[in-house]
This record gives structure tokens, sequence and C-alpha cells, in this order.
């Protein structure tokens, strides 16, 4: 609570604090980038209140009504898309994704740095494959 109006503080001002980390960079165009992924990241977070919406939806009218809607299953699986590839930006750009800092907090900061394109490299590399591989023929 503040002390001068004993007013509690402001929730999300004080989640994004938490969750947002001290940007460093003064790259130009890295600072655009990254506010455009951010600004982009609060729109489609809407997204999951859609696909939430969705999935309920799909299973009561299957299981109530015996209804099925294939429009919404595909529905789902863009909303999902739409979420994942966003959230994957998002996560990496307020470094926000998981990962086990036991060691890592440990390190120096360039340490860091390796270990971190090392491992989204070789972590992203068969998930780029299997999406060229299997996309292609949709493409």
């Amino acid at each position: 609570m503040s002390q001068k109006d004993n007013t509690p503080p402001d929730p999300v001002d004080t989640y994004e604090h938490i969750l947002e980390h001290e940007d460093t960079d003064k790259q130009a165009l890295a600072v655009g980038i990254d506010r455009f992924v951010k600004a982009v990241g609060h729109v489609v977070m809407w997204a999951n209140v859609l696909l939430i919406l969705a999935i309920v939806s799909q299973v009561s009218m299957r299981y109530l009504f015996d209804l099925n809607f294939p429009k919404l299953d595909e529905l789902q699986w863009h909303l999902y898309a739409l979420v994942t590839m966003f959230g994957l930006s998002y996560a990496l750009v307020t470094d926000s994704h998981v990962r086990v800092d036991l060691l890592h907090m440990k390190l120096s900061r360039n340490t860091q740095r390796i270990i971190e394109a090392i491992g989204i490299l070789f972590l992203m590399m068969p998930f780029l494959f299997l999406m060229l591989d299997q996309g292609f023929d949709y493409f």
C-alpha cells in the first residue's frame, strides 16, 4: 500500500514490473522490433479467450447435443497456431520463457547469451525442419 493515500498497488503494474526485464539494447532497429513484438503480443493474448470459448463450445455441443462443427475445429487450430507463434516470440522478447535458472544465474552474462543462442538454435531446428517438411505440400 502507498503510504500517502493508503491505496493498494496496481496488480498489473506490479506484474509488469516483475515480468519485464530491463532493456539494455540501444540499437534503434532492435528496440523497434522488440516494441512491435510486445505490442502484437499484447493484442494476440486475447486470442486465448477466443480459443477457450471455441473449445468449450465445441465440447459442449458435441457431448450435450451430439452436434459437430468442423469449422469450429478449424478455428481452434488457427487460434492455437496464432497464440503459439506469437507467444513464443513474445516470451523470447520479454525473457519470460521457461528455463532452468539454477546454473544459468551463476554464469556470466556472455556465457548465458551463448547458451541461450545455442539452445534456441538446436531446439528450433527440429521444429523448423518438421514445419518445412510437412508444411511444404500444403503451401
